[in-house]
């Protein structure tokens, strides 16, 4: 599957900005089903500025077969192999959100936050020690529905400080609950982080994740970013898929890993049997 695929450059702009919106191969049948069945799962829901600022409603660990021959589909994993530098990739999540329109509300950036904790050896190895997600619109999105905000390059200003600046103290993921880490931080971790944890550095100015349907966008969580609210008259539909290199270790909640076990059990039998090996990471959890 070389058609589309990422060029040498977008995987640099990749590897710099923390995110990049690409083409896919996708073809209308695969986003007509994909959110006819979204907007089933997902029914409208009345959202105003005095009710509720910000709305969006999801749902994870997908297996209806509309998703499936998204998540299954051969440009994603190939893509993400390119993007992670990696010979070989595992789905590690796969969910929907819809935002609904809220046209009584003013655009608005919501809580900037990362997913991820990197170091920069985590950044350049070969392949990348991180978790990457491709958020696959199934409707268009621009500077005013609900976009993906960001701030490019900080995953690598964040990263540049944790390896400059160990940590010295007790670690949030230093608990029972946490596997594959230690006190140094020998691997990313999966966990969120806020502006109070972040050096006070100077960050980028927050730029729209902008898209049409079809195409989509790559994002390294370890990436200041946040969700928007909606000031369109359409809803924002996503598919999200998250990979990772096969193998590599990733410090996560220890329920994480449970459910995701689950899922890959009840991924792999709906799955067509040449595309299952994406549900097989061959690794164990170390606590």
């Amino acid at each position: 599957m070389q058609c589309c695929q990422p060029t040498d450059q977008q995987v640099a702009l990749f590897d710099r900005d923390g995110a990049v919106t690409l083409d896919t191969p996708l073809t209308r049948r695969h986003l007509k089903d994909a959110e006819e069945l979204m907007d089933q799962l997902l029914p409208a829901v009345q959202s105003t500025s005095d009710a509720k600022p910000h709305y969006r409603s999801g749902q994870r660990f997908l297996t209806e077969p509309a998703f499936v021959r998204i998540i299954e589909h051969p440009f994603f994993e190939h893509a993400a192999k390119k993007l992670l530098h990696s010979h070989a990739v595992v789905v590690a999540s796969a969910n929907i959100t819809k935002t609904p329109p809220q046209p009584n509300t003013p655009f608005k950036i919501l809580t900037e936050h990362t997913d991820q904790v990197l170091r920069l050896s985590d950044l350049n190895s070969i392949p990348r020690k991180m978790q990457i997600h491709l958020y696959i619109w199934l409707a268009d999105v621009d500077d005013q529905c609900a976009p993906l905000m960001y701030r490019p390059g900080s995953h690598r200003q964040l990263a540049q400080h944790m390896t400059d600046h160990p940590q010295t103290d007790p670690l949030p993921w230093l608990n029972s609950n946490f596997v594959n880490v230690s006190k140094d931080c020998p691997t990313p971790v999966i966990t969120g982080t806020g502006p109070d944890q972040w050096p006070n550095l100077v960050y980028a100015d927050p730029v729209p994740c902008v898209a049409r349907a079809g195409q989509m966008t790559a994002v390294n969580l370890a990436t200041i970013h946040s969700a928007s609210t909606n000031a369109r008259l359409t809803a924002r539909k996503r598919l999200n898929i998250g990979f990772r290199p096969k193998g590599v270790m990733v410090g996560e909640m220890q329920k994480r890993v449970e459910a995701r076990d689950t899922y890959w059990s009840q991924l792999g039998k709906v799955m067509s049997p040449d595309r299952q090996h994406l549900t097989r990471n061959d690794v164990k959890p170390v606590i």
